[in-house]
């Protein structure tokens, strides 16, 4: 399960930034995205401590 995990981190690190933007009347899909993101990326860094994990992404 953790090589899973951690495959899924390393794709993560390649993606965009996520962006707040309304689609429709919610946040809902965008907040989702950004809790699965949150929840595979910090379950790495304390498994593995690499610090690639744990840098805040922001959009430009």
């Amino acid at each position: 399960m953790d090589d899973y995990l951690q495959k899924v981190s390393a794709g993560l690190l390649t993606q965009q930034p996520l962006a707040f933007q309304k689609e429709g009347k919610r946040l809902l899909a965008v907040s989702r995205k950004a809790l699965t993101r949150l929840f595979y990326l910090s379950y790495s860094f304390r498994m593995t401590g690499n610090s690639e994990y744990a840098k805040e992404q922001r959009r430009s």
